[in-house]
């Protein structure tokens, strides 16, 4: 680890969720599961504004179970923009994720992100489809041929070698995103924060993983309808000065 780099504490971890119910049981079972519970600071269950009645007592009932971890819920009152924000300046952990609630990204895989946040605490981990042997199994011909030539794109435009840039899972350092300027709105929001904080400089550390098909819920996120906003965001943040990026340049 190098000198001056804040070590890495604990892990808050944020679980937004829209109609899962079963999945979402699961999810936090396998957390406790596999996990440490020394390197966890908080479990943040993010319920949709729209999130269904079951949802939300299924999120109360998780909170009763493990009522001796710190689990709250945070519901979704604005757009979900305001609501990253919030997350941003009230996570708790050195470290946070963003962990879906619907199996696609498999929880089993923290205790590894944890690992290499431990090893690399100031570096965001992410994980990479494209790292794995199974990486393409679930993708159809039309996003096998854009992902290819997407990633090629970026790492032209952004000078960097990552082998997997729509993989919007990681572990990030609570401090990277304290005084982050964020101007996008639903989705496109998080894609802005990993841009803004890959052109700042951070390191990024990528692991293999494999993402499957959800078991239950439905995607909010349209392949053609909202790539169009990531590809804005994406022309957006590379042509902003960084000096931008933050309310102060401490970083």
């Amino acid at each position: 680890m190098d000198k001056g780099i804040e070590p890495f504490q604990s892990l808050s971890i944020i679980v937004p969720v829209v109609s899962e119910t079963k999945a979402f049981v699961e999810t936090i079972n396998i957390i406790f599961e596999v996990c440490n519970r020394k390197d966890l600071k908080e479990i943040i269950i993010c319920p949709a504004y729209f999130a269904s009645p079951e949802c939300i007592k299924t999120a109360q009932n998780l909170c009763e179970k493990y009522h001796d971890f710190p689990m709250s819920i945070l519901m979704q009152n604005g757009t979900f923009e305001d609501l990253i924000k919030d997350l941003f300046n009230t996570v708790a952990g050195s470290h946070f994720i963003f962990q879906p609630a619907d199996l696609e990204e498999d929880p089993r895989m923290l205790p590894v992100y944890i690992q290499e946040s431990i090893k690399h605490p100031d570096a965001i981990i992410t994980g990479s489809r494209f790292l794995s042997k199974n990486h393409i199994k679930n993708f159809s011909t039309t996003k096998k041929i854009f992902y290819r030539f997407f990633h090629f794109f970026f790492k032209i435009v952004y000078s960097c070698n990552l082998t997997d840039t729509t993989y919007l899972i990681w572990v990030i350092p609570t401090k990277k995103v304290r005084n982050l300027i964020l101007h996008e709105k639903s989705y496109s929001v998080m894609y802005e924060t990993f841009l803004k904080i890959l052109r700042a400089g951070t390191k990024i550390i990528e692991i293999p993983v494999e993402s499957q098909k959800r078991s239950q819920g439905k995607r909010k996120v349209k392949f053609f309808r909202d790539g169009f906003h990531y590809l804005l965001t994406f022309f957006r943040v590379r042509f902003t000065n960084v000096n931008d990026f933050y309310k102060n340049t401490s970083l």
